[in-house]
């Protein structure tokens, strides 16, 4: 048997390249899954309702924290890793074994038996796919260790790390004869293989985009929404937003906070952060740049200039506005009120007034209070004491989300009563309706990024 002919060295390698990723495994489920727990509820306070952010909640009333930590611990438990681990180890440990073997042929090794008559062409492919393998084991355990690290190691990953396995070597065959063709010698020829091997994603996609070019088909791509065309997303966010099925900026407009949290690494801050830029995105597309110009990178930049939240000379805002983004006025108006009755962009700004303490919007309102107009200090005006705080309501349905408007320790003595006209969007708006007969509280118009 050819096992038995190993080289210890090898051996040990392969052993050790074996337990890798189920020692990862176990680290995560040990330490990894209550990290990420903790991280899931220093989002949101322990009297955050499900209802009050999730329509479509069992039990309305149960602690958010709660039902992101029940959440967690179902789709992370460690009976769900035992199939997908299986599945890896698998394709791992075949790969690993053949791979081996045909370094040692082609080393030269005590597995240098000639009687296997192996053809030299059969051993150069089968060599050019081992290394192609063993740059895609590379990349693997690095991605495993990395996940792992940032206690974001889901049991699916495991499915997609064979499937990359399965097309390292095959790459490793096809682009080191392509290589030899060339007239490139046995080393370069084998470096371009374990490179193959090593960027088995980023290389099926270059196939696929010239596959696509070469048939005609680039139509379908000019009609995605890319995810690199929103702020904050690298190319590696990117591939891990694939795995989770998020193509492009549709995907990521459609899919839900929650969700996001529950099977992903990234901060709420940063998800809502996406989710805004994307929604803006898939309204305007291409002009996207125009608007961002204009300091309007998402959709609650774009609700800050709705009428109830904005009165002050807006309808030079509106024209200098439709000069940058070449839309008439009209059109604005309109595309503002969709931006306005959306419900997305209101649970989007529920989510976002709900991760912060009331003390951070209390500390900004004391900064307004203190100073004037043009940045100059004036002199404080004693606050009255805050009205008592009202309890939440559950929603009976997305699209009736109210929007909260953010706490303040209270307002100067002075402060003209609420029928009066406001000053513009932010936390001073009130709550009055506009002529359009809505109401609500006053989301200022914001972007955070973290």
């Amino acid at each position: 048997m050819v096992l038995f002919q190993l080289e210890s060295i090898l051996v040990s390698v392969a052993v050790t390249l074996a337990a890798v990723p189920i020692l990862l495994t176990l680290w995560f489920l040990l330490h990894g899954r209550k990290a990420r727990v903790y991280d899931l509820q220093s989002y949101f306070s322990p009297t955050q309702k499900v209802g009050e952010l999730v329509d479509s909640a069992v039990n309305p009333n149960e602690s958010f924290r709660e039902y992101l930590t029940d959440r967690y611990a179902e789709q992370h438990a460690a009976v769900r890793y035992i199939v997908p681990l299986i599945t890896f180890h698998l394709v791992y440990l075949v790969g690993l074994y053949w791979a081996l073997v045909a370094l040692g042929v082609s080393a030269g090794s005590v597995l240098a038996d000639r009687s296997l008559g192996w053809p030299d062409a059969l051993e150069t492919a089968a060599v050019s796919g081992a290394v192609g393998f063993m740059g895609g084991v590379l990349i693997v355990l690095w991605h495993l260790f990395w996940r792992s690290m940032l206690t974001d190691l889901q049991p699916r990953v495991f499915i997609h790390a064979a499937a990359r396995l399965l097309v390292a070597p095959i790459l490793g065959v096809v682009f080191g004869a392509f290589g030899a063709v060339l007239g490139f010698t046995n080393a370069p020829v084998l470096f371009i293989a374990f490179g193959a091997g090593m960027f088995a994603d980023q290389a099926l996609r270059a196939l696929e985009r010239s596959w696509r070019q070469r048939m005609g088909l680039t139509d379908d791509l000019e009609q995605l929404l890319p995810l690199r065309n929103i702020e904050g997303i690298s190319h590696n966010d990117e591939l891990r937003l694939w795995e989770d099925g998020i193509t492009d900026a549709e995907h990521l407009l459609v899919e839900t906070i929650d969700n996001l949290l529950i099977n992903t690494k990234y901060s709420l801050e940063r998800i809502i952060d996406w989710k805004d830029q994307a929604i803006l995105y898939a309204y305007v597309a291409d002009d996207i740049p125009k608007w961002r110009k204009v300091m309007n990178r998402g959709a609650m930049d774009v609700l800050g200039m709705a009428k109830k939240y904005y009165t002050d000379d807006r309808p030079a805002l509106l024209q200098a506005l439709s000069e940058s983004v070449g839309q008439p006025v009209p059109i604005l108006e309109r595309f503002i009120d969709t931006i306005f009755q959306d419900p997305r962009v209101r649970q989007l700004w529920l989510y976002l007034v709900s991760s912060y303490p009331s003390e951070a919007v209390e500390a900004l309102d004391e900064a307004e209070d203190k100073g004037g107009s043009d940045g100059t200090a004036v002199a404080a005006v004693p606050p009255t004491p805050p009205a008592p705080a009202t309890v939440p309501v559950p929603p009976s349905s997305v699209a009736d989300l109210a929007v909260p408007e953010p706490p303040s320790s209270g307002e100067p003595a002075g402060t003209p009563p609420k029928d009066e006209p406001t000053r513009g969007p932010g936390p001073g708006a009130a709550d009055e309706e506009d002529d359009t007969g809505r109401g609500g509280g006053a989301p200022p118009a914001m972007s955070r990024s973290k």
